[in-house]
């Protein structure tokens, strides 16, 4: 009987011995297969970064990394990664970034276990001229004021017209703002309610912003809309 129990332990042992190494291995290793490389689009708004994988092993996150002479790269932002997955995933990033015209983009892929894995890097030479860009604003349903916060890239006035939603025009408007980030207050409180659209203007760079002014500013609007439009030819 004793030697039926020691048989016993002595396989379990073998077992939980087993499981442990199966564990640890399972943990250190690791693996990414990409079924689409990492590529870059430049939009008005930013450069778009996409990447697909067909396969995930203890994979843990993206570190997005940007540089603007392809050697030195900084950290601009990270996904999560799938960590376990045959099915394959896709990733995207938008870099807002303004007034860079050369700029590099990698990946750094982290696994579980710490060891990182670098992309092939990819590059963007800007042909479309982003000089301002809406960074935030207040709500798009207000009583009184409306604020937009917009980032520019150097010291130089901004003209915006504001429009009834049927294309009267109410004022016309020139604000000094200086290099970054510049706060605009539009005051309303003398229009009558209803939706409005106000056209933020650069030279040939634009962007609209559908808005409602109401007096009462819990009320939601049927939607509104943001529209970038660069002009010339």
């Amino acid at each position: 009987m004793k030697k039926l129990i020691s048989k016993i332990q002595f396989n379990f042992s073998k077992l939980v011995l087993v499981l442990i190494i199966l564990a640890f291995t399972a943990q250190l290793y690791a693996e990414v297969t990409y079924s689409i490389p990492l590529n870059a689009k430049e939009h008005q708004i930013g450069n778009m970064l996409e990447w697909s994988t067909e396969m995930e092993l203890n994979s843990r996150n993206f570190e997005i990394q940007k540089s603007m002479d392809g050697i030195q790269f900084d950290h601009i932002g990270e996904l999560d990664a799938a960590g376990m997955t045959n099915n394959g995933k896709s990733y995207r990033f938008l870099d807002t970034g303004v007034g860079e015209t050369k700029v590099f983009y990698r990946l750094k892929q982290i696994d579980l276990d710490g060891i990182t894995n670098l992309s092939q890097t990819v590059m963007i030479n800007k042909t479309l001229q982003n000089q301002f860009m809406v960074v935030a604003m207040t709500s798009t349903t207000f009583d009184k004021t409306f604020q937009v916060t917009i980032e520019i890239i150097d010291d130089i006035p901004i003209e915006y017209d504001i429009y009834t939603i049927e294309g009267e025009l109410i004022s016309q408007n020139k604000e000094e703002l200086s290099y970054g980030l510049n706060d605009i207050y539009i005051n309303m409180e003398d229009e009558k309610e209803g939706f409005y659209k106000i056209i933020l203007r650069l030279n040939e760079e634009e962007e609209e912003l559908i808005v409602m002014k109401t007096n009462d500013a819990t009320k939601k609007p049927a939607g509104v809309a943001s529209q970038r439009e660069q002009k010339g030819g």
